[in-house]
């Protein structure tokens, strides 16, 4: 299921970054999850690679390498700083 909602998506993009101004060559695109899965699986239960959005574009972006790496990265920030949060608010209650 992945394989064909990869190819959808990328044919969709021009097999293109989608992010404005990128000037990234067609053979450095990679598909993105728009909303983070945080281990929430990848697999045929994924609903937006089956049902696109009225817009036609589901919750699949395609980014070349770099933004692809810069969107990740910001997304493992966000996580840390989520766990941080957590383990700073278990340890006041000790």
């Amino acid at each position: 299921m992945w394989r064909f909602a990869r190819s959808a998506a990328k044919r969709r993009a021009k097999y293109r970054c989608t992010r404005n101004g990128c000037t990234a060559e067609r053979r450095d695109c990679e598909v993105n999850h728009r909303e983070p899965r945080n281990g929430g699986g990848y697999g045929p239960g994924c609903h937006h690679h089956q049902h696109p959005g009225p817009d036609g574009r589901g919750g699949l972006e395609v980014l070349c390498r770099a933004h692809h790496a810069e969107v990740t990265a910001q997304q493992a920030s966000a996580r840390a700083a989520a766990r941080r949060i957590v383990r700073e608010g278990t340890d006041s209650t000790l």
